[in-house]
């Protein structure tokens, strides 16, 4: 008894932690509110393109094997206060367009295919492709191929031991892309015994912060550290040394970003319609805003 009711509490939460976290690794997951019920407020930072790409208000939705055993992992649920656009296809980009929100494609015999509409790129970072398959027999063949439909990555899904009713989660991250690239992905099968499904198809990913200019520099993530209700994350950008500090001050959330040394002028593109992208030139100092 005391097992299961060890298994039925919500975790410990850490004000800051790295998880598996909306379908990305190593991400930093920072909690700056906690209110009663689901009323915290919550960031969640990239480090493979050190910007922040989420605050909602809400609560985390602990899965995986660690929390309920499932292949599923942790997710932020609320209203989203600030969020950067990730997807690029979606599962009504692949196959024939059809009025349901969430089409299953039925795989019935060898060389069956579906395909995604093109898509455009231009300055992402990090791009993953996931789907869900059902049948326990063979593989789905999953090909990324350039505009003049030359094949640039190939892999087979995972199969599921689970038996030929159970839908099988499949996650994997695609290779580097140039800075601008068009392309189309292709689901295939290549073998059959029997029947097999896929559904919720998806292209996702992150797109790059920081720039000079219009060209993107590298960044590399360097920490973080606590300090009273003060997070501070630490990063490189064009090799110049940064500190972003997030706090709630009243009703907006402050991301601080501060130089600590001298360099060229860096700008942080937030993605955001409604906000300017701040510079950190001479000043050494910007800051964004968002209201809860």
């Amino acid at each position: 008894m005391i097992g299961l009711i060890a298994l039925l509490a919500p975790p410990q939460e850490p004000a800051a932690f790295r998880a598996v976290f909306e379908d990305r690794p190593r991400q930093l997951i920072v909690r700056l509110l906690n209110e009663p019920g689901d009323g915290g407020i919550y960031a969640v930072f990239s480090p493979d393109v050190c910007a922040v790409r989420r605050v909602w208000h809400g609560r985390i939705n602990y899965r995986g094997k660690v929390y309920d055993f499932s292949q599923e992992n942790s997710l932020g649920e609320g209203r989203s206060l600030y969020e950067v656009p990730s997807q690029v296809l979606g599962p009504t980009d692949f196959g024939q367009p059809s009025p349901v929100a969430d089409p299953v494609w039925r795989f019935t015999q060898v060389g069956h295919a579906v395909e995604s509409r093109p898509f455009n790129l231009e300055n992402w970072g990090p791009l993953y492709f996931a789907f869900e398959e059902r049948g326990d027999t063979d593989s789905v063949a999953i090909e990324l191929s350039d505009a003049s439909r030359q094949p640039v990555y190939q892999y087979l899904s995972s199969n599921t031991i689970s038996g030929p009713n159970v839908w099988q989660w499949n996650y994997k991250q695609m290779p580097a892309l140039p800075g601008r690239f068009q392309g189309q992905i292709r689901i295939s099968a290549p073998t059959l015994k029997a029947p097999k499904d896929v559904r919720r198809a998806r292209l996702f990913g992150d797109r790059l912060a920081w720039f000079r200019g219009e060209t993107p520099v590298p960044v590399q993530f360097r920490g973080y550290h606590r300090d009273g209700d003060k997070t501070t994350i630490r990063f490189t950008a064009d090799a110049r040394p940064i500190e972003l500090t997030l706090t709630m001050e009243g009703s907006l959330l402050i991301m601080r970003y501060r130089a600590t040394a001298a360099g060229p002028a860096l700008t942080l593109r937030t993605y955001q319609p409604n906000l300017p992208d701040p510079t950190l030139g001479e000043a050494a100092e910007a800051t964004v805003e968002v209201r809860r």
